[in-house]
């Protein structure tokens, strides 16, 4: 705990970092990595607040893994739980396939024996930019 969570904030050509929840004070902070499509997720955890967040990375200008899955713009259906089908973007779907197992695992506290899982009575919150957004969605 008594961590902060900080992030990269840029605007144009200027880039710092800011405490982006500074009412919040004790953040177990990790990071999830899936190399195929170099997507990643720096995860948050808060036992005071009981609150666990999973912010996905938007698309890296430097990454062509990531431009290549934001350019597969095939839509193919998938079936949702209430039986309905819908038509998603092919390629956030295959990374949302590739990063969801270390996610779960996250969540489920496997990784390593190294973290506690997330508590069903917590509060569990997806969110991302860009890429990101698509993949938290």
């Amino acid at each position: 705990g008594n961590h902060q969570m900080r992030v990269k904030i840029r605007t144009g050509l200027l880039e710092g970092r800011t405490n982006v929840c500074p009412a919040i004070d004790d953040w177990d902070v990790d990071m999830l990595n899936e190399d195929r499509e170099n997507i990643h997720a720096r995860v948050f955890k808060s036992s005071r607040r009981k609150l666990a967040i999973v912010a996905f990375r938007g698309t890296q200008f430097e990454s062509a893994k990531n431009w290549h899955v934001d350019a597969d713009i095939q839509r193919i259906p998938m079936t949702l739980p209430n039986g309905n089908v819908t038509l998603v973007h092919e390629g956030f779907l295959t990374a949302l396939d590739h990063i969801l197992p270390h996610v779960k695992r996250w969540v489920d506290g496997y990784i390593l024996g190294l973290f506690h899982a997330v508590p069903s009575d917590w509060k569990l919150i997806f969110t991302g930019h860009s890429l990101g957004g698509a993949l938290a969605l």
